[in-house]
């Protein structure tokens, strides 16, 4: 269900112009998902300092 919700997101956000264009939703919604999948892993396993500066650089390369 969360890589429909993200496929839903993605649609959404769309018509605003902050999403390549040519991509398709379900495969946007596929890499954010792995996105979530492997931040979610590496917390787990190595702890919050391991992934304290992912949001800083995930905003760097996709600013709102």
């Amino acid at each position: 269900r969360m890589r429909a919700d993200l496929a839903e997101v993605v649609a959404q956000r769309r018509p605003q112009g902050s999403l390549p264009a040519g991509v398709d939703d379900e495969a946007m919604a596929a890499l954010l998902f792995s996105i979530v999948a492997g931040f979610i892993v590496q917390m787990t396993l190595l702890g919050a300092p391991a992934v304290a500066e992912v949001g800083a650089v995930a905003e760097a390369i996709w600013p709102s």
